[in-house]
């Protein structure tokens, strides 16, 4: 029978707090009966003004006493039962953190769903310290807490850089499972969450899926949430309305990419259509680069950047970019009249066959297509276009007119994707 492993459990004080809180300690008593580790010790990490000092000289206690585990409980408890619950994760896994309860004045204790994402890769840490929530408690193996240590020179960013390391370099386990207790939900760290995506954009990190016999390897910005919530559950966003132009281009294509963002609709044009070539238009230099990196981890040398970094629009013109919510990537919209980024209509732009023309352009959508008649009489392509609610009729006059009938609505909350298919013109067209 395998000898039961010793753990060190690590609390750190605050200020002017010279040991470790009543509930606190009682917690740890009733969360092993013995069944999971021989012995549990407590070590309250003193406090100074650096926190990773503070926790790497508790670590160092714990390992000099034979710590085979280490916990830090940076919560109020510990949940009862957390060490059964993972329990089978110490089997596999180097580091392990779980989510958080949060109890209220009656002692009734819930787990938001805020905290309970689980996750095993790097792009689900970012994600799940960017989006959603992962706490400071966490259990590490003293192989690991030997070999990464905090820290005492990064700053408020401390954590980040901390779990940077750990799960760039280690088998790594955030849980949906309870592991600690606190009376409210600490925030993630605004110097962590700056550390977290200046990591993205220094370091490609891709969010890897199946799509038939092909691997795909897309971006993980931090700054696209919807998107890449969809593509870490393995399918391309708007995977629906993708593979319904399956049925309409046939490999060996050409199709513009109009607002390309980080390439969802790029990839899979190019990698899952087949398509001669994919002409994505973007305007957003923030997104180059990990378009870029994208192309090259996917292998794909069919799409031309040419155009990559123009604006489209009705006339041509000169605009900025106005950053969307929160700093997000697919929802920055053009301001038109100042700024360096160039405008120009599709017509002036795009002087080739087209099979296939994709427009998503954050409420520009009538603009675009009046800046691309010619282009869409001469070559009749498919046109998947996204149109927000507001500009409905407007963009149903000009398809009309310009001889096109929806085939398939993909609605959502305030705007829906169209896919159009070529067919009669009428009068004035």
């Amino acid at each position: 029978m395998m000898q039961k492993p010793v753990c060190a459990v690590i609390i750190p004080l605050p200020e002017g707090q010279k040991a470790p809180p009543h509930k606190a300690l009682a917690s740890i008593k009733e969360a092993d009966d013995g069944a999971v580790f021989s012995s549990l010790h407590v070590i309250a990490a003193e406090f100074c003004g650096n926190p990773a000092r503070m926790r790497n000289a508790a670590a160092a206690k714990a390992l000099a006493g034979g710590a085979e585990w280490i916990l830090y409980l940076e919560d109020e408890k510990l949940a009862r039962h957390a060490f059964h619950l993972l329990a089978p994760a110490l089997q596999n896994y180097d580091v392990i953190w779980g989510a958080l309860g949060i109890e209220d004045d009656s002692g009734n204790v819930k787990i938001p769903k805020i905290t309970r994402l689980a996750c095993r890769d790097m792009p689900g840490l970012h994600h799940m310290a960017l989006q959603w929530w992962v706490g400071k408690t966490h259990m590490i193996s003293a192989a690991t807490a030997r070999a990464i240590k905090f820290d005492s020179g990064s700053g408020a960013a401390w954590y980040a850089d901390y779990m940077l390391r750990l799960w760039g370099r280690y088998n790594c386990l955030k849980t949906a499972q309870g592991l600690s207790i606190a009376s409210a939900l600490p925030p993630v760290g605004t110097a962590d969450k700056k550390r977290l995506i200046e990591d993205l954009a220094a370091t490609p990190r891709f969010i890897s899926f199946a799509c038939g016999t092909r691997e795909i390897k897309l971006p993980y910005t931090g700054r696209n949430p919807a998107l890449e919530r969809e593509q870490l559950r393995g399918v391309f966003y708007e995977q629906g309305d993708l593979d319904a132009l399956r049925a309409f281009i046939k490999p060996g294509g050409v199709i513009v990419d109009v607002g390309a963002n980080t390439g969802n609709h790029t990839v899979f044009f190019a990698a899952i259509l087949k398509a001669k070539k994919v002409i994505p238009i973007e305007p957003n230099p923030a997104t180059i680069g990990f378009l870029k990196s994208t192309l090259e981890a996917n292998g794909l040398a069919n799409v031309d950047l040419s155009l990559y970094g123009i604006g489209v629009g009705a006339v041509s013109a000169t605009a900025q970019i106005t950053t969307g919510r929160r700093g997000h990537l697919g929802t920055a919209t053009l301001q038109p009249g100042t700024g360096k980024i160039r405008v120009e209509p599709l017509d002036d732009l795009i002087k080739e066959r087209v099979d296939l023309l994709k427009i998503d352009v954050e409420s520009m959508e009538v603009e675009v297509l009046e800046g691309a008649r010619q282009l869409i009489l001469r070559e009749r392509p498919v046109i998947l276009i996204e149109v927000v609610d507001e500009n409905i009729m407007s963009f149903l006059d000009m398809t009309q007119k310009l001889g096109y009938k929806t085939q398939m609505i993909f609605a959502d909350h305030g705007y829906a994707n169209y896919l159009l298919l070529p067919g009669a013109r009428e009068g004035g067209g």
